[in-house]
């Protein structure tokens, strides 16, 4: 039997890379996973606390070792925690995570020689610490008299970067090797179709997809107001032309700029804007760091999402809402491959004309040739916004269609049930 001690125990490895989108998918996915299997011990090893609290406040970044209540989630995906210890009005808790600083060497390998990793979520190609890696192959050679009589050590599953591409299909469930036969390896990808990990299916994201009758602006973070609300997350850009859009669209609108790379060229472009009587300004509200159950409830209740990142871009396919997302720049502008394989598995769900709008904005936005041009970005931003209503059922299709798919988390779940037996 493979992988027959500890079956259940997870080690979800983590380097933060671009601010809080490595953290922020590994923090929903551990949850969630916690939340469907609440006997199953997850032990999160981050190399960067302090980007972890400020999605997590009760995360320590001093701490070398703690642990973290996950409360059960009201959700058809997740397990009914009823039964579970709690207080009357407070929130039940459905299991534990164990939290590491992957930078504390010796910490960290006592605690997996005590315990030692059996199945491995290497999430992002983010590598093995060294003194993991020790762990798993001190004394263990590519060789054998015979491998395949033995028992595995650990199984590690490579859980890469969302994408749209085609690859992702043919990489899905795709094994690799190791230096020993004896740690095994396989690629596990989140995605948009069928033959992928699909998303994370969360009790927010469950919640933000079912009809309500308040209005979506009635939220404890982003005040309500007569005109549209729009979330601006991004990298940093010349902003000017979106703004000048958005004020030709809809002077009532507010922008509730979100904290990072792109807040103070959007802040520099909207008091350009101000000083230009012609223009004039938008309303912004910034928004402060938010923990990771804020941030959902804040995007789910505006109107109109422009995004960037992994995490948040699987929260804005999920929302139903219209959002522009803005790939991470790339070599030799790669990162228009990306944006236009997500453009094809949405269009569909649109009407030719329409999509056209999305279409043309979204290449511009993520400097397709013409980006320069702000008189162009502006026409293709207003194109864009103007088309606002005729646009909405088209996301709305596609979140369904994603919804679909089932739950990444619980098909991780099962596949590792699978290994284990």
């Amino acid at each position: 039997m493979l992988l027959s001690t500890h079956s259940a125990d997870l080690t979800i490895l983590c380097k933060v890379v671009d601010n809080f989108g490595d953290i922020g998918f590994v923090y929903r996915l551990a949850k969630n996973l916690v939340q469907l299997n609440p006997q199953r011990e997850i032990r999160i090893a981050v190399d960067n606390l302090a980007a972890f609290n400020k999605i997590e406040s009760r995360v320590d970044p001093s701490l070398a070792e703690q642990v973290l209540e996950v409360a059960c989630a009201d959700s058809l995906q997740a397990q009914d925690c009823a039964g579970k210890a709690g207080n009357e009005g407070k929130p039940k808790t459905a299991g534990r995570l164990k939290i590491f600083d992957a930078t504390n060497a010796a910490v960290c390998a006592r605690e997996w020689t005590k315990k030692p990793a059996r199945v491995i979520l290497e999430c992002f190609q983010c590598g093995r610490p060294d003194w993991l890696e020790e762990l798993l192959f001190d004394g263990v050679t590519a060789g054998g008299d015979c491998p395949q009589a033995q028992e595995a050590r650990a199984l590690i599953i490579n859980i890469d970067y969302l994408t749209a591409e085609d690859y992702a299909e043919d990489f899905h469930k795709l094994k690799s090797g190791t230096r020993s036969p004896l740690v095994r390896k396989v690629n596990f990808m989140p995605g948009f179709t069928a033959k992928t990990g699909g998303l994370i299916l969360d009790a927010a994201a469950e919640t933000a997809s079912k009809p309500k009758n308040a209005p979506a602006t009635e939220n404890g973070f982003i005040a309500k107001t007569a005109g549209p609300q729009i979330l601006m997350f991004s990298y940093p850009k010349d902003f000017a032309p979106i703004i000048r859009a958005i004020l030709r669209w809809n002077k009532a609108a507010q922008v509730n700029l979100a904290q990072g790379a792109g807040k103070e060229s959007f802040l520099a472009a909207n008091e350009n804007c101000l000083q230009d009587q012609k223009a004039g300004g938008i309303f912004v509200r910034e928004l402060p760091f938010l923990s990771q159950e804020e941030w959902d409830k804040n995007l789910y209740a505006q109107d109109i999402l422009f995004v960037r990142g992994e995490d948040s871009l699987s929260r804005a396919c999920l929302s139903g809402k219209p959002f522009v997302w803005q790939a991470y720049l790339q070599d030799d502008n790669y990162q228009l491959v990306k944006v236009c394989a997500l453009l094809e598995r949405m269009r569909p769900h649109f009407d030719a004309g329409d999509f056209c709008a999305v279409e043309n904005f979204w290449h511009l936005y993520n400097g397709a040739p013409g980006c320069q041009d702000p008189s162009a970005m502006e026409a293709a931003c207003y194109e864009f916004l103007s088309r606002y209503d005729n646009l909405r059922p088209g996301f709305a299709a596609f979140s369904q269609s994603l919804f679909e798919l089932g739950n990444f988390s619980q098909k991780l779940d099962e596949f590792v049930a699978e290994w284990a037996n």
